[in-house]
């Protein structure tokens, strides 16, 4: 089953079209909730409610909870409503029976109370309250767990669920003759509308959130934001359960102020795996294409560089001078305008991207003439189910030398092929960063060399000069070496800017992976 969560997790999920995603477990906020609940003051934890007319109500409060998947619900939609329970310890409720002075006020004994409000999350009803109000209910960037008790509690998108509250000593089911019943109902309907104009939330206070203050900034800052819940499905499969502590409330948004999409999220795959507590969700668009891909398009302009070494370390073998140096003449172009500054990505793949550069060069020596052609190709591609992107290249230039007035021509064949892995890795206050982990083996040189002799190799071919070849090698090695590719392409990706997630902190951010789409996942814990 572990492995069928994980391939769910990895495999199938689709963020269908939503820039980032954030994503947190049931059991997750209600374990938040009994941490603020236990560190708040003891006059937060009573509840008083006074509605004219009809009575009161006086309670010590527990933890509240919540969950996302009603039991009623048969058909198990992946409804965005959210069930939040107020756990009354102990208390009393007084109401009023009977009419003018024939009225008397009872009391009844509200221990183990346990009353349920329906809050509709979606964007039509969101729609409809308060701008002021929905300003703060949908206040992007925010992930507290003082933002969900906000928005769990407003009275503008709360229901009283009498059906889902369980009210030992009170019976909720019988008809309309229950008196008690008809009071609690009326007594709650009142007591939020009561709570829309003093200010307060359902726990009978107002629940304060504190603007987001990310520092360092968040690299793709969200502008919109929509709610959704979605219940948790078993080893990926087709039904969602009745009630789970996997199931999951979303926070999904768009960056740059791009329209959000007016769809909600439809099941493609867990986005929780193991004992995570929640998900991060960073689009292949945002994480690969415009964050990864244009740091490591340095890596192809170090191999550009490196083969323009190699080329100086060929000659070097070929005329017997020492081939170290400390700066290198651009050779692979003819001219010093053609060399590039930058090596972007010429192909996008569907599990990474590639890069090929093409040049030729002409050196004219005077009594020697030297051309160059040179290719140089690189592919990068993730691999999914891990935090590892794998790279790998090929570098090669053909050098014909000649001579002036003669038809001999020395022909030198250098080629490099390297390969490199990189991890990402989470470090704190919601941070990323690209660590080369290590090189496949030691860069391979691999080099030929052979004389056309003009008419006479048009008839016996050209000469192999496999001695000259391993001479070649052998100094290109040696200066290879000394190079320390690994070394410099890390100080290359390090030397950029980090990544750093939004709502880093709220949350503990740990153990990037991919998905099969080349979305970045980490998984998600909040700070208590």
């Amino acid at each position: 089953m572990a492995d069928a969560e994980l391939r769910s997790y990895t495999e199938k999920t689709d963020m269908q079209g939503f820039d980032q995603i954030v994503a947190i477990t049931e059991d997750n906020i209600n374990a938040s909730f009994e941490f603020r609940h236990g560190r708040e003051p003891g006059p937060l934890k009573k509840l008083n409610i006074v509605v004219k007319n009809e009575g009161s109500l006086t309670a010590d409060m527990g933890p509240p909870t919540i969950h996302f998947i009603r039991e009623a619900d048969q058909a198990m939609s992946d409804q965005p409503r959210v069930y939040f329970h107020l756990h009354l310890r102990s208390g009393a409720m007084k109401y009023w029976t009977g009419h003018g002075p024939d009225s008397v006020l009872e009391t009844l004994d509200i221990q183990g109370w346990t009353l349920a409000f329906n809050v509709n999350i979606t964007a039509q009803e969101l729609a409809k309250i308060p701008p002021e109000i929905l300003a703060k209910i949908a206040q992007v960037g925010s992930y507290s767990v003082s933002q969900l008790l906000f928005n769990f509690t407003s009275p503008y998108i709360s229901n009283f669920d009498r059906g889902y509250s369980s009210t030992p000593g009170l019976d909720l089911t019988e008809g309309e003759q229950n008196k008690e019943k008809l009071n609690l109902g009326n007594f709650l309907k009142e007591y939020l509308l009561d709570l829309k104009k003093s200010g307060n939330n359902v726990v009978g206070y107002s629940v304060i959130v504190k603007s987001p203050q990310p520092n360092p900034i968040a690299t793709y800052p969200p502008t919109s934001v929509k709610f959704q819940t979605m219940g948790h499905h078993v080893g990926g499969g087709p039904n969602p359960e009745a009630r789970s502590g996997r199931n999951l409330f979303f926070f999904l948004h768009k960056v740059d102020n791009h329209t959000m999409p007016t769809y909600d999220l439809t099941f493609s795959g867990n986005w929780v795996a193991g004992e995570s507590d929640g998900t991060m969700a960073i689009s292949k668009q945002l994480i690969w294409d415009r964050y990864l891909l244009p740091k490591l398009a340095s890596i192809n302009l170090e191999a550009l560089h490196t083969l323009n070494k190699l080329l100086h370390w060929a000659k070097a073998g070929l005329e017997n001078i020492d081939a170290t140096r400390t700066s290198y003449d651009w050779q692979l172009t003819t001219k010093i305008q053609d060399k590039p500054t930058v090596c972007n990505w010429t192909k996008i793949d569907p599990k990474g991207a590639d890069f090929e550069w093409n040049g030729f060069g002409v050196l004219d020596e005077g009594s020697r003439i030297h051309s160059m052609r040179s290719k140089v190709t690189s592919t990068v591609r993730w691999v999914t189910g891990s935090n590892v992107i794998t790279i790998s290249g090929k570098s090669r230039v053909e050098e014909q030398m000649s001579i002036k007035g003669s038809q001999t021509v020395n022909i030198t064949k250098p080629v490099l092929d390297w390969g490199l892995t990189l991890t990402l890795n989470s470090v704190k206050d919601g941070g990323l960063e690209v660590v080369v982990a290590e090189l496949k083996d030691t860069p391979k040189i691999s080099c030929d060399a052979s004389t056309d002799y003009g008419l006479f190799s048009l008839i016996f071919g050209d000469s192999k000069e496999d001695k000259i070849a391993e001479k070649v090698k052998q100094v290109m090695e040696k200066e290879m070496k000394k190079e320390n590719l690994a070394a410099t392409i890390a100080s290359l990706i390090q030397g950029q800017n980090c990544f750093v997630f939004p709502g880093g902190g709220t949350f503990f951010i740990k153990n990037p992976v991919f998905n099969e789409r080349g979305d970045l996942l980490v998984g998600l814990s909040y700070k208590q």
